[in-house]
This record gives C-alpha cells, sequence and structure tokens, in this order.
C-alpha cells in the first residue's frame, strides 16, 4: 500500500507537468507563424517546423519521471519487504490466530492469553466412602504457574520461514495455517503442595483395600461364595502425579485417576483363577447328589452330609477322604445282611432263624470309600448300588428271594424253588448225625460256589467220582450218590453222609441244570419238627469246614480237593 502513494504522486507531477508544457507551446506557434511569414514560408511549412521543435524537450522529462518512478517503486518494495521480515505476510493463520501484520511479540501474546486460564478438572474415589467419580480438587494456571515456554520460539522460527520479499504475492494467496507447539510449563512443587491439601492426597483419610476371600459354607445356598474385594481409597500419590503432569502437557481439561489405575488395589480380587478354582472345585463337590440303594434301603448323599466333609484350607478345597469311609463302614455295618442271622419260613409252614455266615451281601468297604471318593469329585448326581464284595439273590429284608434250594434236613426232604414255586422235591441223605461233627450237615443260608460235570470226590481212603458236584460251604455240597439205593428216613442217623446231601442222579441233574453259582441253598433242622420227628442238637450242628473232603469221602479233584 505504501508503495501505489508514490506513483500517485508521479503521476499527478508528470500530468501537471505535460499541461503547462502544451500552453507553451502553443504560444510560441503563433509567434513563429508570424515570423515565418516575412519569410515568404507556407504555413503548412512553419507548422510542422514548430510542431517539431515543440516536442524535443519532452524525453528527459519523460526519462527523469519513469526513472523518479521506478526508484520510488523499488524504495516502496524494499521497505515493505523490511517490514515483513518483522511482521507476518497478509492472510496468515498461526495456532488459529489470523496473524497478518503482527509482530511474534504480538501473536505469542494472543497464543499464550488461553494458557493463563488452563484448568484441570482431577476425579477419583471419595476418600472416605470409596465412591467412585468424585471431584477432588481442581488445578488452577495461576496456582502452580502455568505457562508455555515454546510459543515465542514457534512464532519466530515461522516468521523466518516466511520469506518477506514475496510480500506482493501474499496479497494474491489463500490463507496460510501454520502449527504452533505449545510446551506448557509448571511448577512441580506447586503442584504437591496443593494437592497435598485435598483429602484425597492426605494419608489420614486413605483407606486400604482388602482382599476377596472364600466366604463360609452358606447354608441357605448350599455352597460357597467368594466375598469380593474391597477396593478402599488408598492413592498411589507418586503416580497420580505423574498422571496429572502427563495430562497438563496434553493440555487435557479433566482426568480421572481411578481410570488412570492410580489406587492402589487388592491383592487379591474376585476374578483371581487361584480363587474361582478353588471355589468351582468345592461346590462341584457339595453339588453331588447319590442316591445309593443299600441293598433294598435308599440313602441320599447330599449337601446335608457333604458339608461337613468338603472344606477349603490354604486357599484349597479338602474332602474328608476318612470321613467317607467312615460313613461306608457304618452304612456296611447297618446294611449288610452277610453272616447275619435270617428269618426263613419253611414249606412246612414254620419260621426259623437261621445262620447266615456264607450268604448276604458284604460291602467292599474299600472299594465303595474310594468309588464314592470319585463320584463326589466328579460332582456326580446318580442312582447307584454299592460296591458288595459278596452278592445275594435279592435286595430287602428277604435277601433270599423266591428261587432257592430248601433242605429239610430234619425230614430229609429237599425242595427246589424257581420264581415261588417249587419245582422238584426229593429225599436225599445228609451227614451222619452220630459221627463226628464236621459230618453233621450243618444248618444254614448258604450259596452255590460253582458248579462242575464229572467231578472226583476224594477222601482218606477212597475217590469217588459223581457226576454232579455242587459245592455251597467248604467241602459240603449237593451230588448224586450212585453207590445209594434208598433215601430219606432216618438213614442219616447211622449211615449218612460226611457233610454232603446225597441225592438220586435224577434229581440231581435236575437241580444241577436249575442252580448256579451264588443260588442259594437253605440248611435246616426244626428244634420242634411238625412231622414229630424231632432230631435233638441237629441245629446245633458245626458249620466248620468238614464235609466230603475233609471227612474222607468227596473232595473234588482237582479243585474240590483245594477246598
Amino acid at each position: 500500500m505504501l508503495f501505489f502513494a508514490p506513483v500517485c504522486v508521479i503521476i499527478n507531477i508528470m500530468g501537471e507537468y505535460w499541461k503547462r508544457n502544451s500552453i507553451t507551446i502553443y504560444g510560441r506557434s503563433n509567434m513563429n507563424v508570424r515570423d515565418n511569414s516575412d519569410k515568404g514560408m507556407t504555413n503548412e511549412q512553419d507548422g510542422e517546423e514548430n510542431l517539431l521543435s515543440a516536442r524535443k524537450p519532452l524525453w528527459p522529462w519523460l526519462t527523469a519521471a519513469f526513472g523518479v518512478l521506478i526508484a520510488v517503486a523499488l524504495t516502496g518494495y524494499c521497505i515493505m519487504a523490511r517490514y515483513f521480515m518483522t511482521h507476518y505476510l497478509p492472510h496468515t493463520t498461526v495456532g488459529n490466530v489470523l496473524c497478518e501484520y503482527m509482530t511474534a511479540d504480538e501473536l505469542v501474546e494472543q497464543l499464550s492469553a488461553p494458557i493463563g486460564q488452563y484448568e484441570l478438572q482431577i476425579r477419583g474415589r471419595d476418600p472416605r466412602t470409596g465412591e467412585s467419580g468424585i471431584v477432588l480438587g481442581v488445578l488452577a494456571a495461576e496456582e502452580i504457574n502455568f505457562r508455555d515456554r515454546n510459543s515465542f520460539r514457534e512464532a519466530e522460527v515461522i516468521l523466518q520461514k516466511q520469506n518477506p520479499w514475496l510480500w506482493p504475492a501474499a496479497y494474491l494467496r489463500r490463507t496460510i495455517e501454520c502449527s504452533v507447539v505449545f510446551e506448557p510449563l509448571w511448577e512441580e512443587e506447586l503442584v504437591i503442595k496443593t494437592t497435598k491439601d485435598w483429602e484425597a492426597f492426605r494419608e489420614e483419610y486413605m483407606s486400604d483395600p482388602e482382599d476377596a476371600y472364600i466366604s463360609a459354607y452358606q447354608e441357605e445356598k448350599n455352597c460357597y461364595e467368594i466375598i469380593p474385594e474391597t477396593k478402599g481409597s488408598r492413592l498411589n500419590t507418586d503416580k497420580a502425579w505423574l498422571e496429572i503432569e502427563k495430562a497438563m502437557l496434553a493440555g487435557e481439561s479433566a482426568i480421572d485417576l481411578e481410570q488412570l489405575g492410580c489406587y492402589i488395589g487388592a491383592a487379591i480380587c474376585s476374578n483371581n483363577k487361584q480363587l474361582l478354582d478353588c471355589i468351582g472345585e468345592a461346590n462341584t463337590w457339595l453339588g453331588s447328589r447319590i442316591a445309593t440303594d443299600w441293598y433294598g434301603t435308599v440313602e441320599i448323599l447330599d449337601a446335608g452330609l457333604l458339608k461337613d466333609w468338603v472344606s477349603i484350607e490354604n486357599g484349597r478345597p479338602r474332602l474328608d477322604e476318612a470321613a467317607i469311609g467312615a460313613y461306608v463302614a457304618e452304612r456296611a455295618k447297618q446294611y449288610d445282611t452277610y453272616g447275619k442271622k435270617k428269618q426263613f419260613t419253611t414249606t412246612l409252614g414254620v419260621t426259623l432263624s437261621l445262620p447266615g455266615k456264607r450268604y448276604g451281601w458284604k460291602t467292599d468297604v474299600e472299594a465303595e470309600t474310594q468309588e464314592l471318593i470319585r463320584l463326589i469329585r466328579m460332582g456326580s448326581n446318580i442312582q447307584r448300588t454299592p460296591t458288595a464284595g459278596i452278592e445275594a439273590r435279592s435286595r430287602g429284608e428277604n435277601d433270599i428271594g423266591d428261587s432257592y434250594v430248601e433242605a429239610d434236613l430234619s425230614n430229609q426232604h429237599l425242595y427246589l424253588y424257581v420264581d415261588g414255586e417249587v419245582v422238584l422235591e426229593t429225599d436225599f441223605v445228609s451227614g451222619t448225625l452220630n459221627a463226628t461233627p464236621d459230618c453233621v450237615t450243618p444248618a444254614g443260608v448258604f450259596s452255590v460256589n460253582y458248579k462242575k460235570q464229572g467231578a472226583v470226590l476224594r477222601g482218606a481212603d477212597y475217590a469217588t467220582k459223581v457226576n454232579y458236584w455242587m459245592p455251597f460251604y467248604g467241602n459240603y455240597g449237593l451230588h448224586d450218590a450212585s453207590w445209594r439205593r434208598e433215601f430219606g428216613g432216618t438213614i442219616f442217623h447211622q449211615n449218612g453222609s460226611h457233610g454232603c446231601i446225597n441225592l438220586p442222579k435224577a434229581s440231581a441233574k435236575e437241580i444241577f441244570e436249575v442252580v448256579d453259582k451264588g443260588f442259594p441253598v437253605i440248611c435246616y433242622y426244626y428244634d420242634e419238627n411238625p412231622t414229630e420227628q424231632a432230631v435233638p442238637n441237629a441245629s446245633e450242628a458245626s458249620c466248620d469246614f468238614g464235609g466230603e473232603g475233609s471227612a474222607g469221602e468227596a473232595a473234588e479233584e482237582p479243585m474240590q480237593a483245594a477246598m
């Protein structure tokens, strides 16, 4: 703009000069006309001569005028160039400030104005209640001497980078936007001093976090639970001050110390893997429901008992295996029927109490204990029967069932029952009453140990072949006796067997085809025989392992001999 002022002045001067020159030329022409008339020259010739003489003085003036004009223009251009060495070119924006014709100091003043109004709001946990998102305090620029130490340098760099000699082109270009990097500066001691006055940064108001832990057994829920950790309000002040500095460097207006992880947390949280694994395993055990049919009586094993067997010790679940073993032993003692006296009603309608030394249910306590432990650890929900070492044919109070061999030793008569019906009756000869005690056929409830066709029964001085051998108690057994022609009656008083039950071959064959391992065999004597053929003291016959093998009449070869 300064350049055009002198140019206008030059143009005005030249105009005035031209005007004055034109008048002078016109006046001189009239004079020349008069002078040339005396010389006999024509008017046209005289006019041309006068015009040429009038034009000659213009060239020096024009040259001088343009010289002055150029000099003024160059001077103005240089003046403007010098001006823009310390001022920003037109259409220049720095940091959202239109700074054309401004000095660096003026730009910095405008750029720094917002810094003086800077505030940083700091949120976190209430130090007294632990509530999140509470405003702990506000850091204001004047409190911490917040300022920018980089703006002037940045402004100077931008000014130095512009080319002042191209200032005319700046009027024709679009606005140039330049960025400036702020470098905030504050007093660290003032930040610490200011925040230490806030309750959140004061030791006496901070509360420590508490670790998550596993509760005691919850009766109403039948399980253990994880009690979550408490957050507390203990602030890691060093980390908090570091995060505050980061926020001020970034020019942020608000931060949350909890979101930035500035609080000291619990060492063990509710999502702790060890806690979750522990409670998961313990509750799996407690969730077991095992219905066991103890030979006719069903008992439910669930949390009511398991709560006393499942505990958590040193952060690990513990299953009291000894208590499970005691539980199994107690149930076996209560429900096992093996070896216990049994009530049996004979075919003649007399109810007897018979020993059951070799028949009934007998729990394998060790195996059953291990099986229960395995099922509990799996969290099983099943119905089952216990692991029995010895089994009977039926469950319940009458574990004999309705298929059995009934040997009436007093009347020397045998009944074969199948599904509650008598399918065979036959006389027999049992052990000799008047011989040694081990030759007396024992009374009680037994079962067939095995059966074999074509066995050799060996004694001290004989070896006798039988077709059908069915031992039920040691060497006592059922077998055919081809050497006898008569069966039943009172033969057994003086001429009985060595303890076995001798049968007619046909009857032995039929029984052999029906019975199998475990088939019940009931042997008894009447104290008061319904047929009035009482045998004194017969029911007290010895049950020691005697029989054919031990007495010399019958021992199977080779297996029976081993018994």
